[in-house]
Formats: C-alpha cells, structure tokens, sequence
C-alpha cells in the first residue's frame, strides 16, 4: 500500500505540479522579457519581434478548436492594438458534450506543443553541425 501510495504521489508530480511550475515559470520569464524589451525599445517593436510566435501560438488554439467541433466566433492570429492582445480566438462550445468540454484542455496546451515542434524544426533545419545538438525525437 505504501508503495502504491509513493508511486501515486510520484505521479502527481510529475504530470501535475511538475507542468504547472514550468508554465508558470515559462509565462513569468516571457512576461518580463517583454516588458525588458518594450521599455528598451517600444511596444511595436516587441510584438513585431514576435510576429512568428504569436502566429504560431494562436494557430495552434485555432486548429484545436476546430477539431473539438468548437464554434469559432472571432479570431486574430497577430495584431498590434492598443490593449496589448497580440492575437486571440474567441470561440463558443457546448458546455453538455463532453468531446467538446475535453477540448478545452487539449485547447488549452496546444501552443505548448506546437512552439516546442516549431522551435525543434527551426534548430533541425539552421543548427550549425559540431555545436550542442538537442534531441528533438522524443
């Protein structure tokens, strides 16, 4: 039973506090990037500099989205407004069908997934051989 019970906590770490510590500190750290960047240059610096980010990132909610059947009502892959929002996806779903109420999670971790594919690609593709190579394959 005691077995079961640290295997149990193990897991808990691992697939649950483990991913919010690393988001929080991955939003944190980007947060105060952004704000470093935009006080040396300027707000329209900033989110031109990150054009393919955001594109990417909005992409990723917009497909999911669409395969979870949700509605999509409005959305913006990039932009640069006054209000900060560099891009959204507001979408509807039906809060009674489980596929679509799962979706939200699925929705929810898609930029995750598909930045560190895109960040994989990009070091596959322009890496200069005989420096550090990351192992993308997992």
């Amino acid at each position: 039973m005691t077995e079961f019970l640290l295997q149990f906590a193990q897991n808990i770490g691992y697939f649950l506090i483990l991913p919010i510590i690393i988001a929080w500190s991955i939003s944190f750290l980007s947060s105060l990037l952004s704000q470093w960047l935009t006080i040396q240059t300027s707000y329209t610096i900033t989110a031109i500099l990150s054009f393919f980010g955001v594109v990417i990132h909005e992409l990723s909610h917009l497909i999911v989205a669409i395969i979870f059947r949700h509605h999509i009502t409005e959305f913006r892959l990039w932009q640069i407004s006054d209000d900060g929002v560099l891009g959204y996806v507001n979408r509807e779903y039906n809060p009674s069908s489980f596929y679509q109420k799962l979706g939200n999670i699925f929705i929810s971790i898609a930029p995750i997934v598909s930045v560190t594919a895109a960040i994989c690609s990009l070091m596959k593709f322009i890496w200069v051989p005989g420096l550090y190579m990351v192992d993308c394959k997992r």
